[in-house]
């Protein structure tokens, strides 16, 4: 990617959250989930929450932690700075951190959960889908 996605950017740091699974260590350590169809194992091993910088490609913060802890558990090791954008997926969504987030001014962009109640206050822009188009639909 060119260095020209960062211009005209207004945050202090774009960050990037997410986490994978090593199941390396799988018969050691406690397994984590539901159990599925098949062999009945539950997925067990070591798991590598990472923090990275979007702008200089580059990790900034990793935690390795048992697969059972939860991925929302990671936001709250971190220190963010004021005027931040973090992107995670819905697997860190944790309400109490986002309110601490917000006190900070720290913005965070994620997928709400099915079951999230919420109520719209204003509507900054709506746009319409446009068949072969992906864009943000309402802000």
């Amino acid at each position: 990617m060119s260095d020209s996605r960062t211009y005209g950017l207004t945050f202090k740091e774009v960050l990037l959250i997410d986490s994978t699974t090593i199941r390396l260590f799988s018969d050691i350590l406690k397994g984590v989930g539901r159990n599925p169809k098949g062999d009945g194992k539950k997925k067990g091993g070591l798991k590598v929450h990472m923090l990275i910088d979007a702008v200089q490609s580059v990790g900034r913060f990793i935690k390795i932690t048992t697969a059972k802890v939860h991925d929302k558990n990671f936001i709250k090791s971190l220190e963010l700075i004021s005027h931040s954008m973090i992107v995670f997926d819905k697997a860190y969504n944790f309400y109490h951190q986002f309110a601490l987030c917000t006190e900070k001014q720290v913005y965070f962009v994620t997928r709400l959960k099915r079951n999230a109640i919420y109520t719209v206050l204003y509507t900054h822009r709506e746009h319409y889908r446009k068949k072969g188009k992906a864009k943000v639909l309402r802000d």
